[in-house]
């Protein structure tokens, strides 16, 4: 039982994890590239600067975290908000809810089944991301970046895309309820049976790079 340690800068490279209790604990400027935390618990966990470089994070529940500055400032005052390295790790199965993951880079990272609740995501780097069959409820992924995401089967219900890059975007067969596409642009993008109510066309552009008068009618 590893709930509530103080981590802090340790090096575990490789380490197995697998259904570790992390709960509360302080991984910040921790290494845990290449380590199996597979369906751990890390419900607010402090991880802001630590390294998950080709980690296997499939199934953690890392709930009520702030991924960015959990405890402020750093010991020496000097640094704030340092943010997680995600490169090339595994996420998914991710349930994530109340967590803060803003201006974190995601690129080409795979996001499958995974769920997501009142989460922060505005203005984050997503491009290539997969949000593949996943559940996204409460996300504010405004000014995101999602070029050529894959949001293929995915559920979204009160999700903000307002102002979102949405070019050559895969939304096919997805279910999007209360979702917000004010200013968007989804020139290029796959639409192929998606499911919609109750979705704010505003200003969109549309598929075929132009906003025609009948989405202006939803404009609110």
């Amino acid at each position: 039982d590893l709930s509530g340690a103080n981590l802090m800068g340790a090096s575990m490279l490789g380490a197995n994890l697998r259904r570790a209790n992390l709960q509360d604990a302080n991984l910040s400027d921790s290494d845990l590239t290449k380590a199996n935390l597979s369906y751990a618990i890390m419900r607010g966990a402090r991880v802001d600067g630590a390294t998950f470089v080709e980690a296997n994070l499939i199934g953690v529940n890392i709930s009520e975290t702030d991924l960015v500055s959990s405890l402020g400032p750093s010991d020496d005052h000097t640094e704030f908000g340092k943010r997680p390295n995600f490169k090339g790790a595994k996420l998914n199965g991710l349930l994530l809810t109340d967590a803060n993951l803003d201006l974190i880079d995601l690129q080409g990272v795979k996001l499958e089944m995974v769920h997501f609740a009142n989460i922060n995501m505005a203005e984050m780097k997503l491009a290539g991301a997969s949000f593949r069959d996943s559940n996204l409820y409460k996300v504010d992924l405004s000014n995101a970046d999602l070029r050529g995401a894959d949001f293929r089967g995915a559920k979204l219900q009160n999700v903000d895309l307002s102002f979102a890059d949405l070019t050559d975007v895969s939304f096919e067969y997805a279910n999007l309820s209360n979702v917000k596409l004010t200013d968007a642009d989804l020139t290029g993008s796959n639409l192929t049976g998606w499911r919609t109510e109750n979705v704010w066309f505003c200003r969109t552009i549309m598929t075929d790079g132009r906003t025609n008068k009948e989405v202006l009618l939803n404009c609110q």
